[in-house]
């Protein structure tokens, strides 16, 4: 009778279990989180969704995001959300991660409001993560954020110097602020030259669309790509350039111990501006850098200048 009770009491359990099991079975055809299968290259384009690509953070700074409880701070309120995680940088050794989170937020931001101040601050965030004090702590170029980091460096030096209407980068000395304090910068306009040619009147070319020219030759570096009008000095014999030549420039940022001096908010860089023809790079931490150099776009903006075709026009 016993054995009767107990095998009874465990089909009761039983029955009283399996509508509660049925459930859950009906409910996992409807789960919170599911896959489905997608183009691979639209799970592609997902995954390399950056700030610069398509105006949205990364998954990268998502999850430093997540990390850190800002995520909806950074929607509701961005700058404090940004306050607060540049708090988090220690002053010896700064979380890359952090840095470049820092970055793209700061982009993110300064495109949203036009402030010179984030857009500067955003290349001071993206330089540290590329170019740490410490050489071993150098992103590998296997790494996502290292061509995103240059971009956001590259995009937010030229916007941070920018003309009201945005056709002129105009570089200068002086001490500009930054979201999280200051940077005094220095640049010596004597020093931008294409051997004894002087350089000047910067036009940015990220926004430059060429027509006319089937390829666009650009080459992938480090620098504000800029086309600059070159001033030949007066000579009656010898090589001549012509006088509203455009050349490829690109304009650098050197920002001292960047990640040491990011927490005490008061940095010091200098400007310089580099011809950007073959071969291009610079000594950055003790490490060649390739400067970015967008040959085509220098090239066309010479070529659509109708005086260019004039003064070509054969005599008749």
């Amino acid at each position: 009778m016993a054995g009767s009770r107990n095998s009874w009491a465990g089909r009761w359990r039983a029955a009283r279990w399996l509508p509660i099991a049925l459930l859950l079975l009906s409910a996992s055809c409807a789960t919170p989180i599911h896959v489905v299968r997608r183009d691979p290259r639209d799970v592609e384009r997902e995954l390399d969704s950056n700030v610069i690509s398509t105006g949205r953070l990364s998954e990268a700074t998502l999850i430093a995001l997540h990390r850190a409880d800002l995520s909806e701070r950074f929607e509701r309120d961005p700058e404090a959300a940004i306050a607060s995680l540049h708090a988090t940088l220690a002053a010896e050794d700064p979380d890359p991660d952090v840095l470049f989170a820092l970055a793209e937020m700061a982009f993110h931001r300064a495109e949203d409001t036009g402030e010179p101040a984030y857009f500067l601050g955003a290349a001071v965030y993206a330089y540290a993560f590329l170019f740490p004090d410490d050489v071993r702590a150098r992103p590998t170029g296997f790494d996502p954020r290292f061509r995103t980091a240059c971009d956001v460096y590259n995009r937010s030096l030229t916007w941070a110097f920018a003309s009201e209407d945005r056709s002129r980068v105009e570089l200068r000395s002086g001490r500009f602020e930054l979201p999280f304090g200051s940077i005094e910068i220095a640049f010596d306009p004597s020093g931008a030259r294409w051997g004894d040619q002087a350089l000047s009147d910067f036009t940015p070319t990220d926004e430059l669309r060429i027509q006319g020219l089937h390829v666009r030759y650009r080459r992938p570096g480090i620098g504000a790509s800029l086309a600059a009008r070159v001033t030949p000095k007066v000579r009656r014999e010898g090589f001549q350039v012509e006088p509203d030549l455009r050349v490829p420039v690109a304009a650098l940022l050197r920002i001292e111990v960047p990640r040491r001096s990011l927490a005490a908010g008061r940095l010091r860089g200098e400007v310089e501006v580099h011809p950007a023809y073959e071969p291009s790079e610079v000594m950055i931490g003790g490490q060649s850098v390739p400067l970015d150099a967008d040959t085509s776009t220098a090239f066309a903006f010479s070529l659509s200048d109708p005086k260019v075709w004039e003064r070509t026009r054969p005599a008749l």
